[in-house]
């Protein structure tokens, strides 16, 4: 966690059994397709009770994690058995010094070797990359040539701005895709998809392996977007950048019936949504 902030008591957070029910609610408005994100959900020594608990459910099609797989190279097997279908790594350098600089451990090798063992493990294995001006933008040709190297799928994410955060380090999908441009030729656009979310795929004229941009800044997925998000202490966002979010654990634990509160959350969700930077720090939703 950043500095000042906490993550709370484990009072304060769901339990494997209530998130399988709010899942098992959410499944009623046709939420069949479940992430495990955070933070970093391997640190939850649960998570897998978590896990099994989704995976029981019949109308859960489909789990995936997203983690920053420091954990991953212990773990990647049991959470294949436990029926995770995909894994999303979060890297955003491939330097040890700026992997130290940026998240405060160092934590690279493990990393690498998550992905390694992830990869030979899951059908599907991604890495998310938030392309950062001055910071990791002179980096998004080497990933790409990992990802060829390791036929893993790379996504480049723009920097969304929020509390405490300058738009200066924004580096557009325009640049993205300008930059690899230059050194492996001509970019299209394709229609495959690879999972469900916010990623437009393309394929360069030099490179066998698609990659992906989520271009949440300059032109966000709002339209399209399918998702809710529920976090660890039981609040439920209709978007990553909602200010007013609803409360799922009270009414959880008092025994009422709590699909009247997703119905309000839905009826919330906007065609268009800007991040509300004065008012929310990306920690506080999980980010």
């Amino acid at each position: 966690m950043p500095k000042g902030y906490s993550t709370g008591t484990p009072r304060d957070m769901l339990t494997p059994e209530e998130i399988a029910k709010i899942v098992g609610v959410s499944t009623r408005f046709g939420i069949d397709t479940v992430r495990i994100t955070g933070g970093e959900p391997l640190l939850r020594y649960d998570t897998i009770d978590i896990i099994n608990a989704l995976s029981s459910n019949r109308s859960v099609k489909r789990i995936g994690v997203t983690t920053n797989g420091s954990l991953l190279e212990d773990a990647a097997k049991d959470l294949k058995k436990a029926r995770v279908h995909s894994v999303n790594v979060s890297l955003d350098t491939l330097r040890r010094d700026r992997y130290n600089e940026i998240s405060g451990c160092d934590l690279l090798p493990a990393v690498l070797k998550g992905i390694r063992e992830a990869t030979s493990t899951f059908e599907q294995v991604k890495i998310n990359c938030v392309v950062m001006r001055n910071i990791n933008d002179d980096e998004i040709v080497d990933f790409l040539r990992i990802a060829e190297n390791e036929k893993i799928l790379v996504r480049f994410i723009e920097f969304m701005p929020h509390l405490d955060c300058s738009m200066d380090f924004l580096f557009p999908k325009a640049e993205i895709l300008g930059v690899i441009e230059r050194d492996f030729g001509h970019i299209k656009k394709i229609s495959r998809t690879f999972g469900l979310g916010p990623a437009q795929y393309f394929k360069a004229e030099n490179l066998e392996m698609p990659f992906g941009i989520i271009s949440s800044v300059t032109s966000p997925p709002c339209p399209s977007c399918n998702r809710l998000r529920l976090t660890s202490d039981g609040r439920l966002l209709p978007c990553l950048y909602s200010v007013k979010h609803f409360d799922l654990k009270t009414p959880l634990r008092n025994g009422k019936n709590i699909a009247p509160v997703f119905i309000k959350a839905i009826g919330t969700k906007e065609c268009s949504s800007v991040p509300p930077r004065k008012k929310i720090n990306m920690v506080d939703v999980g980010g």
